[in-house]
C-alpha cells in the first residue's frame, strides 16, 4: 500500500517504554494524534458520499510497537477516508485509570485495546460482535469470522458474547531440540502414543526428554502442559465449565484423568522433579545445554535465548496429548484483543466495527509481522505465507506452522485471567506441582480442585464471570 503524506496535529508527547506483543523498546510515541486525510477511498466506503466521523480509539503503550502507531491509523483513513482518528496513547500502568474517567465522564472511547472490563458488558456499553463476524472481510472474500485463526474469536467470547476481536495470540506448547532429535534418530511426536515411545528412546540415550520450569509459581506445566491434557480428556464444553468454576468439572473424571496422564509424565521419567527447583531461564538454558531433549515454553524462546541458541535448529509443536489416531491438538492460548464500545452515535458506531475489520484485515495483519516484528497474527492468511517464509527463522516458520494447522484447536482458558490471584498463582499450580512432587493423588488433586472453585464461589468479594 502507498503510504500518504497526512497531516498530523500532535496534541501531546508521553516517553512511552514499549513491553510485550512483539516490539522492541523506544524512547518516545506520540500520546494522542488527530490525523486526518482526503484521499479518495481504496477500501469498501466511498468516503466523498459517506458522512464525516470522529473516532477516538484509546491504546495502551503495550498494544502495538512504536512504528505501527501511525500505521494503524494511516492506514484504516486509507480505506474510510470520511473518518478523522483521535488516537490516544498511554501507558499499561495508566489505561485503566484514564479508560475509567472517561467512561465517567460520558466521553465514551469508540475503540479500546485489551478487551472491555465486565462491567462494562454487564452495563451495555460494548457491541457484541456475533453478527458482526459474518460480515465481509476488509480485504479477502470471506467474511471476518473465516479469515482469523481458529478458536481465536472463542477466546474473545465472555459473558454469553463476543466482546472484541483478536490482534494477535501468545500460545504455550513445546520448543524441540530438532538437531538432537535428527543425530539420535527419533521421531518428533504427533501423538501421545508417540511422545512415550519417542521419550523411551530418549532416557535410554541418557536424556531427560522435557524440561519445565516451577520455582516463583511458574506456570509453564499448567501453560504448556495441563491444558493439552485437560482439552484431550473434557473437550470445549468441559474446558467452559472450569472457566465458570463448576466444581463437579474440577473434580471430574476428565480433570482426574489429567492429572493421572500428567502422572504418567513423572511416572516414566519424561519430565523429572528438578523442574521444580528452576525458574524459566534454568529450564531453558539447561534445555539448551543438551540436558533435555524438549521444553515446556511459549512463541517467545527464540527472542528470550537469542543469544544462546547458536547453531541449534528448534522446532516448536503444540503437547501432543491427543490419544490414539486423532491428529487434532490443542494450545493454550492468549489474545491482545480491541473492543468497540457503544457511543449512541450510530456513525460512530458503524465506523468503529470497520476499524475492528481494519484489525483483523489482512493488510495490517501483514504490516505488523513485517514491519512491527510480531512473530505471530490472528489472521490465518498471513500465518500460513509465514510458515513458508525462508527468510524467517525456522523456529519462526514453525511457530506459524503449529497456529496455521488446521488440525490445531486453539483454546483460551479464562480462569487464569479471571481469577488469576486464586486459581493461578499459587493455589492451581501448587495443586499441579504436588501432584509431580508425589504429594497429591490425582484423585486428591481433583478434590483439592472442586475445593478451590467452591472457595471462589462462596467469596462475595471476587467478581463472578461467565464463559
Amino acid at each position: 500500500m502507498l503510504r500518504k503524506t497526512l497531516s498530523f496535529v500532535l496534541v501531546l508527547a508521553l516517553a512511552l517504554s514499549l513491553v510485550g506483543c512483539g516490539g522492541a523498546a523506544s524512547s518516545s510515541t506520540p500520546a494522542s494524534i488527530s490525523t486526518t486525510s482526503t484521499n479518495s477511498a481504496s477500501g469498501n466506503v466511498d468516503g466523498s458520499d459517506a458522512e464525516p466521523v470522529t473516532l477516538h480509539v484509546l491504546a495502551n503503550s503495550t498494544a502495538l510497537p512504536e512504528n505501527m502507531f501511525d500505521f494503524l491509523v494511516e492506514g484504516y483513513m486509507e480505506h474510510f477516508p470520511n473518518v478523522t482518528v483521535e488516537l490516544e496513547v498511554v501507558s499499561q500502568n495508566d489505561f485503566l485509570a484514564k479508560f475509567s474517567s472517561l467512561m465517567a465522564a460520558e466521553q465514551i472511547p469508540d475503540i479500546i485495546y485489551g478487551g472491555a472490563p465486565v462491567e462494562y458488558i454487564e452495563g451495555g456499553k460494548v457491541q457484541e460482535l456475533s453478527e458482526f463476524v459474518k460480515t465481509s472481510a476488509l480485504d479477502q472474500d470471506c467474511t471476518v469470522e473465516e479469515s482469523v485463526i481458529d478458536g481465536s474469536l472463542d477466546a474473545c467470547r465472555s459473558m454469553g458474547g463476543l466482546w472484541s476481536v483478536p490482534q494477535n495470540p501468545g500460545f504455550a506448547g513445546i520448543v524441540i531440540n530438532e538437531t538432537m532429535f535428527e543425530e539420535h534418530g527419533w521421531k518428533i511426536p504427533d501423538t501421545w502414543e508417540e511422545l512415550l515411545a519417542v521419550s523411551e528412546e530418549i532416557i535410554a540415550d541418557g536424556i531427560t526428554p522435557i524440561s519445565y520450569a516451577a520455582l516463583n509459581n511458574e506456570t509453564r506445566v499448567e501453560m504448556c502442559i495441563m491444558e493439552s491434557l485437560c482439552y484431550t480428556n473434557g473437550g470445549k464444553d468441559f474446558m467452559d465449565a472450569r472457566d465458570n468454576l463448576d466444581p463437579e468439572a474440577w473434580n471430574s473424571e476428565a480433570q482426574v484423568e489429567s492429572f493421572r496422564m500428567l502422572k504418567e509424565l513423572v511416572d516414566r521419567g519424561i519430565i523429572d522433579k528438578k523442574g521444580l527447583s528452576m525458574d524459566a531461564t534454568q529450564s531453558q538454558v539447561a534445555f539448551l545445554q543438551g540436558q533435555y531433549a524438549m521444553c515446556a515454553s511459549g512463541y517467545w524462546f527464540e527472542s528470550e535465548m537469542q543469544d544462546q541458541i547458536g547453531d541449534l535448529k528448534l522446532g516448536y509443536m503444540a503437547f501432543p496429548a491427543n490419544k490414539g489416531d486423532d491428529k487434532t491438538k490443542e494450545v493454550n492460548t492468549w489474545y491482545n484483543a480491541w473492543s468497540a464500545m457503544k457511543s449512541g452515535d450510530e456513525a460512530r458506531e458503524a465506523a468503529a466495527l470497520d476499524f475492528l475489520r481494519w484489525i483483523v484485515s489482512y493488510e495490517f495483519q501483514k504490516a505488523y509481522v513485517t514491519d512491527g516484528g510480531s512473530t505471530t497474527s490472528s489472521n490465518r492468511k498471513v500465518m500460513e505465507e509465514m510458515a513458508k517464509d525462508t527468510t524467517l527463522s525456522y523456529f519462526s516458520q514453525q511457530v506459524a506452522s503449529t497456529l496455521a494447522d488446521p488440525n490445531l484447536t486453539a483454546y483460551d482458558s479464562k480462569y487464569t485471567t479471571w481469577y488469576a490471584q486464586s486459581f493461578r498463582v499459587p493455589e492451581y499450580t501448587s495443586i499441579i506441582y504436588n501432584v509431580i512432587a508425589g504429594d497429591y493423588t490425582p484423585e486428591e488433586a481433583g478434590e483439592a480442585c472442586a475445593a478451590l472453585a467452591q472457595k471462589i464461589l462462596d467469596d462475595d468479594s471476587i467478581m463472578k464471570f461467565t464463559k
